[in-house]
This record gives structure tokens, sequence and C-alpha cells, in this order.
């Protein structure tokens, strides 16, 4: 009996080291995880002019004609590259703030301060513009 009793507590000390090599990576496990979701997303670009596709929402993601993007710090600019039905070359198409919306989970173009609370971003919403980092796209309706 006092063997059995030697064996349980042997074992619970090894469960508990196991924990505490658990508990001690969690930190970096969830740090992991986080930057691997924030990466998806497209991280904002560094301050310069950058070629973009204009995607269509309201065409299931058509794409449309080449836009320039100027970013400067947190501003960006979007310039038509051609001359189209809707803009003429050089015309400036949108300017505003870059912010992560969180309900959304995507970055937008912010153009008042309430953008940044909006319940909807992109598509044909009422709410402000999305942009994509990562596949250089620049959503329209």
């Amino acid at each position: 009996m006092y063997g059995e009793s030697d064996r349980l507590k042997n074992e619970f000390t090894q469960i508990g080291k196991r924990f505490m090599k658990f508990a001690k990576m969690k930190p970096l496990f969830l740090s992991c995880i986080f930057f691997s979701i924030y990466i998806s997303y497209g991280q904002k670009p560094p301050t310069g002019t950058y070629t973009y596709q204009m995607v269509w929402a309201e065409h299931n993601g058509m794409l449309g004609p080449k836009v320039s993007v100027k970013i400067k710090g947190d501003s960006i600019y979007v310039y038509a590259m051609d001359s189209s039905k809707f803009h003429k070359k050089g015309d400036l198409i949108e300017k505003g703030i870059l912010i992560f919306h969180q309900k959304s989970r995507k970055w937008i173009i912010a153009t008042k301060p309430e953008d940044k609370d909006a319940l909807d971003a992109g598509g044909c919403s009422e709410g402000p513009t999305v942009i994509d980092f990562k596949n250089k796209w620049y959503w329209q309706c």
C-alpha cells in the first residue's frame, strides 16, 4: 500500500512538471497564433507608392483598372492610373487615414473618425472602403 502512494505521488509530480513546461510556453504559443492572424490580413506597407488592382464588390470581385496607392505614414491617397468612364488619369479617387477595422478584421480607408467603429466595411455597404494589402486590391462598389 505504501508503494502505491509513492507511485501516485510520483505521477502527480510528473503531471505538474509537464503543466509547468506548457505554462511557460503558453505566452510564446499565443504570440505565434496572434502574429499569424495579423500576417494573414496583411501588414500596412511602409511609406511609398504602390500599384494596386481595383476590385468591384458588386460584380463578385471582378477586376477593374489599376490604381496608384500612395502611403505616407497613416495617410493614403488612391489615384487613377489610366482614364476610364469613371476617372481621368491622375484623378484622386480617395484619400483618408489607414485604420485596422476590428469588426471586419480588414484595413480600411477612414475618411471620418466614426469609420473606426462602423458596423460594416467594404463591399457596397455604407461603411468605409477596404484595402487589401496582402493581395494589393482596392475594393469599390
